[in-house]
């Protein structure tokens, strides 16, 4: 046996191989990341049009005009889409997400 032969034993006893389940996790990361983006555009885009149409009107309690309250919409959304075009770069680059950890959730349950 020469050299890669044993390097390629060696690695697949040390189990240092891509399984087809990593792929799908990531692959199903990545899917769900996809469609938490076109959430965020969509509250973004709805939150724009309601700012345009609301941003003359005062508001009766405060005065302000009411589109400072769609506003924050806006940057909820832009927001959030960037983080999560950031979240797919990473996932489509091999690298790993941040993940909360559920066992800190549990704790205060």
């Amino acid at each position: 046996m020469d050299k890669i032969d044993r390097e390629i034993i060696e690695l697949l006893r040390d189990d240092a191989r891509i399984s087809f389940k990593d792929l799908g996790e990531r692959v199903s990361l990545i899917i769900a990341q996809v469609l938490m983006l076109a959430c965020s555009l969509l509250f973004f885009w709805g939150s724009w049009q309601q700012m345009q149409i609301n941003i003359s009107f005062p508001s009766p309690v405060t005065g302000l005009s009411m589109g400072w309250f769609y506003g924050v919409g806006v940057l909820f959304g832009l927001s959030a889409a960037v983080i999560h075009l950031y979240e797919i770069i990473r996932l489509a680059r091999g690298k790993e997400i941040h993940l909360s950890d559920s066992s800190k959730l549990e704790a205060h349950l």
